[in-house]
């Protein structure tokens, strides 16, 4: 039996109303109407995450931006130009299909692993943690639409295994620390705000724009083998594994109970996650990435995360995301933007054990992004000294009490 889920014209991107209510739409539908919908919801922030990240890639190699210039365009349409998306989704809708019999979406077989329980891409069904959770990998059915947003998440999220019958699984590119997205009023103003320069500087991405492509693109994506990505849309869709899903009928309906799960490619440390927040850079580089810890909130880290350093790019110990900086260009060097905004900043990720190996909590949390404190970095420092006023206060209520 031949099996077909065209991503493109299926329904299966969970779009948020302003109402609060949940509706899933195709990919197209939800480029096109990002404007009448508040965000993404997917199952956990860690499928949430690596849906914008697939968005943003289509939406880097549709429309850029090259410039600020090219990005103020884009903001102040206040919707996405249907005809340049449009067009890129007919040409390339062969390889947005979840169960292609020779390119299937955002996988890749291998000829010797076995298959195993689908249960085993997500991360809320960590192993051996049954004490408080007893569901097991073993029983569970994906629909089609569930079945693609999972592939999309192990491939970002992927978590690092040595053992079983997968061999070395590496990690994916999103899954050591808290991925942050700017956000607005509308997914259209969350998917805007997030697109910062396409080709990048070489301080963010180094582009080798003759080969980077999204992976959909390429006529094997995992060939040839490499540990450093082509660019941002190669790095935007890297896969971290060769997973192939193994679909039947039950009932009459299409269901995903076992898949192949197997190494993929291997990032290197040494490449930047322009997501992602780093300390510590001159001593451990882009291997400082920040991960969330059990109890402490990100906004004792708000301070770090909104400081634009004004050093050169070489000497900086700490480095914030990427859309930090660019947003604090936008509004010093654009009208499209002003000082008097706030927007929001969201954070999604995981903390599990050193290697990952057991997820034990993802999580998202939001921060106001006053868009002054991007400007006048004066008010970073207020609110740096006002978060230790907060913790010295804290750990002096938690001595009397102790």
């Amino acid at each position: 039996m031949t099996f077909s889920f065209d991503l493109v014209g299926e329904r299966w991107v969970p779009c948020v109303t302003h109402q609060g209510d949940t509706e899933e739409l195709s990919l197209t539908d939800a480029l096109l109407q990002a404007h009448t919908y508040r965000e993404l919801g997917g199952e956990s922030p860690l499928v949430t995450a690596a849906l914008y990240r697939l968005m943003l890639a289509i939406l880097h190699r549709v429309f850029g931006p090259k410039d600020r210039d090219a990005w103020c365009d884009l903001w102040a349409r206040g919707r996405l130009e249907p005809t340049p998306l449009l067009e890129y989704l007919s040409r390339w809708r062969h390889r947005f299909d979840l169960f292609d019999s020779e390119r299937p979406f955002y996988q890749g077989d291998h000829p010797t692993i076995p298959s195993n329980p689908i249960g085993n891409l997500l991360h809320e069904l960590s192993r051996d943690d049954t004490l408080y959770d007893h569901r097991t990998a073993t029983g569970i059915g994906l629909a089609p639409a569930q079945a693609a947003r999972h592939v999309v998440c192990a491939q970002a999220f992927g978590r690092w295994m040595t053992k079983g019958p997968y061999g070395q699984l590496p990690f994916g590119t999103c899954a050591r620390g808290i991925v942050f997205y700017a956000k607005g009023d509308s997914l259209f103003e969350d998917l805007v705000l997030n697109l910062i320069r396409y080709p990048s500087r070489d301080d963010v991405m180094p582009c080798d724009r003759a080969n980077d492509a999204p992976c959909w693109e390429m006529e094997d994506p995992f060939m040839p083998a490499r540990s450093v990505a082509f660019g941002y849309l190669d790095y935007m869709t890297w896969l971290s594994r060769r997973i192939l899903l193994l679909p039947e009928t039950e009932n009459g309906q299409v269901i995903v109970y076992r898949a192949k799960i197997a190494p993929g490619l291997r990032m290197t440390d040494e490449m930047r996650n322009p997501a992602m927040q780093h300390k510590d850079c001159r001593k451990r580089g882009w291997k400082s990435w920040v991960p969330f810890t059990e109890k402490r909130a990100l906004w004792r880290d708000s301070a770090s995360i909104m400081q634009v350093p004004h050093e050169a790019y070489d000497a900086r110990d700490s480095h914030p995301p990427a859309i930090i900086e660019w947003l604090a260009s936008l509004v010093v060097e654009t009208q499209a933007l002003t000082a008097g905004q706030t927007m929001r900043l969201a954070g999604m990720g995981m903390a599990g054990d050193l290697n990952q190996y057991r997820v034990h909590f993802h999580r998202r949390e939001e921060l106001p992004l006053p868009l002054a404190y991007l400007q006048e970095q004066n008010l970073v420092s207020h609110l740096q000294q006002a978060i230790g006023e907060a913790e010295d206060a804290g750990r002096q209520l938690f001595g009397a009490l102790s």
